[in-house]
């Protein structure tokens, strides 16, 4: 566990800020973003919904247009969930979301439900277009009122729940 979470053995309250969950209206808002509602080149070709970058010339794939002088691709997955689990593994280890994780935790000690909204101003190095970034998560989480989905938790009850919402 300590290395999935990039932790020192025996760190609880480290482990502890990387392994809590992702509002699902952040996620259904980046994943609609970053693949243009499922419809991209790299969702179909690679259950990429998240755009990750990787290095790893054998599993990803080529974005068109990239510039010559620059060698990332999208990293490609074996099936959508585990695009999902890399995608949340990535804001769950990575440093550049660090106050995304802390604020996270902070919500969670206060007592408050993860907002989407409010976690998504922690994702601004998550795309080159920054603020702009942040602005368009929030327009989608809004505008679909995904906020409603942060409270729901997934059993049978809320199973229900989530079928109401959407019918």
């Amino acid at each position: 566990m300590e290395d999935r979470y990039k932790v020192v053995r025996g760190d609880l309250g480290a482990l502890e800020l990387g392994m809590d969950i992702i509002p699902p209206s952040l996620a259904l808002a980046q994943a609609a973003e970053e693949s243009g509602w499922g419809t991209s080149r790299f969702v179909v070709e690679g259950n990429a919904l998240f755009g990750q970058w990787t290095d790893n010339k054998k599993n990803g794939l080529i974005p068109l247009g990239r510039e010559i002088n620059h060698n990332y691709r999208i990293e490609a997955f074996r099936s959508l969930l585990d695009g999902v689990r890399a995608y949340a593994r990535n804001l769950n280890t990575h440093q550049a979301y660090r106050s995304f994780r802390a604020n996270r935790s902070e919500l969670r000690r206060s007592g408050k439900i993860l907002s989407g909204q409010k976690l998504s101003l922690h994702l601004a190095s998550y795309s080159e277009r920054g603020e702009n970034y942040i602005r368009s998560l929030q327009k989608i989480i809004t505008s679909n009122s995904l906020e409603k989905f942060d409270h729901l938790k997934l059993g049978d009850r809320s199973l229900r729940v989530i079928q109401r919402i959407i019918s």
